[in-house]
Parts: C-alpha cells; structure tokens; sequence
C-alpha cells in the first residue's frame, strides 16, 4: 500500500498536479488508507474529502472549470452508474439469460456504456454552459476510447519517468505511446467528423445547470 501511495503522487507529480489529477490521487490514497486501517471505503465520503482539501488550500479552484468537471464527473458515477448498470443488466438478463457467455459479454459492454451515461449526464449542463456544445457522439467515442486509456497512462508515464535517467530509453517508450495517442486523436476527430455530432447551444442560464 504504501509504495501505490508512493506511486500515486509521483504520477500526480509526473502529469503536472492539474485539479482533476489532485482529486483521484487523494481519493485514491483515502482508499488505499481504508484498506491499511481495515476500514470499509465510501466514494462519496472520499470525494467531499477531496474538495473540502482542495479548496481549502486553495479556494479559487472552485471557478476552474476542470475542477468542477471533474468533481461532477467522479459525483455522475458515484451516484447515478449504479441505477443505469442496473437498469442495463436486467436488460442484458432478458435478452441473453440462457446463455452465460452472452451474458457476461452484454453485461460488460452495458457497464461501461453506463459509466459512460452517468459522467456524460453530469457534466453536460457545465459543458453546454461553459462551451456551449453538446456532443451526440460521446457514447460511443468513450466506448471505443476506453481500452486505449490505460496504456495511454501507464506509457506516458514510463516516458515521463524514464526520461528522468535515459532519454534514449524514453524516445523508444514515447513512440509506443505515440501509437496509442494517435488512436486516440483518430478517434475523436474521426466521430466529430460525422454529420450531427454535436449540438451548438448558447446564453444557457446558470440556474438551469444548477437545476
């Protein structure tokens, strides 16, 4: 436990210390600590824990737009994914009930389908407010960009941490991660090229995204 704490903060240190970089380091850390002391972890507890941190030291953050995106993204999870990976698997239940291996394949893509939902319902309304856009296609964006994350994290990180020693080593690793971001980039501009993809709003009210 301690060296993932120790891991932890150097990636936090590594990406630059952004606000929703801080946020997930120290709600991690506050689970890892649960599990140390034995003690069952809450994400809701864990999550006001962090903001109370964070703009305790430093309250600004509170109009920093990736801070409060962020916070409603983790809050979207927290709160509404268990209700849609609900409403999801009973539907997976009825279509594919007889066969196991259907099942566990409908029930994953459900989940991450529901994740998916539950963060982009959260911060839509800050999204429509800040950039006046609201995208049509994130769903299935997020669902096809979601397995290339964790490599795109776990090799910008080497790269960033092996450049501190060798910087050979660390071009050999960047070209691997480059692979992964360039999927990623293709990805994104690809879907914001198909036709209605995304909605232009503006002169959103503040009490409507507070609704």
């Amino acid at each position: 436990i301690w060296l993932a704490l120790a891991f932890t903060w150097l990636y936090t240190l590594l990406a630059g210390m952004n606000p929703p970089v801080i946020r997930a380091a120290i709600m991690g850390s506050l689970f890892m600590m649960a599990v140390y002391l034995g003690r069952q972890g809450s994400a809701i507890i864990a999550l006001a824990f962090a903001a109370a941190v964070m703009v305790g030291i430093q309250p600004g953050l509170l109009w920093i737009v990736s801070f409060q995106l962020s916070f409603l993204a983790m809050a979207g999870l927290i709160l509404l994914y268990p209700y849609f990976q609900a409403w999801g698997r009973r539907g997976v239940a009825r279509l594919f009930g007889h066969s196991e291996t259907l099942a566990a394949g409908g029930n994953m893509i459900t989940d991450v389908f529901s994740a998916s939902l539950a963060a982009t319902v959260a911060v839509a309304p800050l999204i429509a407010y800040n950039f006046g856009i609201v995208s049509l296609v994130g769903l299935p964006a997020t669902f096809f960009a979601l397995p290339a994350l964790p490599f795109i994290i776990v090799t910008s990180g080497l790269v960033a941490f092996v450049g501190l020693i060798a910087s050979v080593a660390a071009q050999i690793l960047g070209w691997l991660a480059w692979l992964f971001l360039s999927y990623l980039v293709f990805l994104v501009q690809g879907f914001d090229a198909l036709p209605r993809s995304s909605l232009q709003v503006a002169n959103i009210s503040p009490w409507y995204v507070l609704a």
